[in-house]
């Protein structure tokens, strides 16, 4: 299932567009284990990260810390590789446990061109993109992120342009490949998915599963999405 919000495009984002240059995807240990991680009192989230434009080759992800009103960047994340037929696109990252907010988003292209998503203003991250909560010892799939824009500029200096946010399940050819090539992380991994502001509740997505599990036995739908299959065999 699906989580959508809103955000803006913004031109060059110095935190994280000065990094994309030379970007690789961020990995762990190959070794971690929850147990190792509950001793250190740390905690491991795996994200896919999508690419908002078909020129971009890499794209980091700013996670920030809520501070108040506002909230302060805490640790980026990178994926490098869209291009690259096995280059891995779920990035690795250790964290310490708590509450997690997606500040920021941006992707390079080789020619130079960038774009990036924010919640900065004045030089302050005053909203969150999408977040995610995670407790010591836990090896977290926190979800695919996807920014979709309605239309992209090579010159996205002067103008802002509306961006839609997704959260979903991976699909299924990256859960297999990260299988093959993350075995002992993907054993140990758990699923809970970001939530994105303005995105549908838990009750409303149940409501969804509920909808989509009739159509699928009155023949009108294929397939019953991953989360909501996961979400029946759990009752």
């Amino acid at each position: 299932m699906r989580s959508y919000g809103w955000g803006c495009v913004a031109g060059l984002i110095g935190i994280l567009a000065s990094a994309l240059g030379c970007a690789s995807t961020s990995r762990v240990a190959d070794n971690v284990t929850t147990g190792q991680l509950s001793q250190k009192n740390k905690s491991v989230a795996l994200m896919k990260v999508g690419s908002v434009d078909p020129s971009c080759v890499t794209a980091s992800v700013l996670l920030g810390r809520r501070d108040g009103a506002v909230f302060q960047p805490a640790r980026q994340i990178d994926v490098a590789g869209f291009k690259a037929p096995v280059a891995p696109l779920v990035s690795e990252v250790e964290l310490d446990p708590g509450e997690y907010h997606v500040i920021g988003y941006s992707c390079a292209a080789p020619n130079g061109k960038q774009v990036a998503v924010t919640s900065q203003v004045n030089g302050v991250y005053r909203s969150s993109l999408a977040h995610f909560q995670i407790g010591a010892g836990e090896i977290l799939n926190v979800g695919y992120l996807q920014m979709h824009a309605g239309r992209v500029r090579r010159n996205l200096l002067s103008r802002s342009v509306p961006m839609r946010l997704s959260v979903t399940d991976w699909p299924l050819d990256e859960i297999e490949r990260f299988r093959k090539q993350r075995p002992q992380l993907f054993d140990q991994m758990k699923v809970r998915l970001m939530t994105v502001p303005n995105g549908p509740s838990e009750e409303e997505r149940q409501e969804n599963c509920e909808e989509l599990a009739r159509l699928v036995a009155a023949g009108k739908v294929q397939t019953l999405p991953a989360s909501c299959a996961r979400t029946a065999r759990k009752a």
